[in-house]
């Protein structure tokens, strides 16, 4: 073992005895979905997006805390929600999930859709992001993720989804009555 494998493990040790129960718990997960994951390629030959790995991951550290804990004060969920996102992001009613669509220029025509749906505490229900072709207008690709994103949702059978995106004319389009075109 050379020096710096075992300045990693040294790390890993230290970061490991100086996290708190929560952040253990979402590392365990997230590992063993990693494991899982690996599992399903090695032996079944079938690749798992890396968000939906980690989706699965953030739901089994939820499960985790929602049946070993009286407590929603220190969940995962509730402690991810509010990490490194976008702060201003406000839930959904009660009973209802949420959906927030971005899309990004990549150059060359490309552009890259990610999408979330959350739970009224924040949870994540799916997260999923692609890369496509769609021109340069970027009503057509915050239209893509829209679609994929919708798409995944009837998919799952669910329902009361509240849309929120960017692209001010998708909204309109997809909350008016009238079909809008445009060639």
């Amino acid at each position: 073992m050379d020096s710096t494998d075992r300045n990693f493990i040294d790390w890993l040790a230290q970061s490991l005895t100086s996290l708190d129960s929560t952040s253990l718990c979402l590392i365990a997960a997230i590992v063993y979905q990693i494991w899982q994951s690996r599992n399903l390629i090695v032996f079944q030959n079938k690749q798992v997006p890396v968000l939906e790995a980690l989706s699965k991951a953030i739901n089994s550290a939820e499960d985790f805390f929602s049946q070993n804990s009286n407590s929603t004060t220190n969940t995962p969920s509730n402690n991810l929600s509010t990490q490194g996102c976008n702060t201003s992001w406000s839930p959904p009613s009660t009973g209802y999930l949420k959906l927030n669509v971005d899309a990004h220029y990549l150059g060359d025509g490309r552009w890259g859709l990610g999408w979330i749906l959350r739970r009224e505490d924040g949870g994540t229900v799916a997260v999923a992001t692609k890369v496509v072709r769609s021109g340069e207008e970027v009503k057509n690709a915050e239209a893509l993720g829209i679609l994929e994103a919708l798409q995944f949702i009837s998919k799952q059978g669910l329902r009361l989804i509240v849309v929120e995106s960017d692209s001010q004319e998708c909204v309109k389009a997809i909350t008016s009555k009238c079909i809008v075109r445009s060639y």
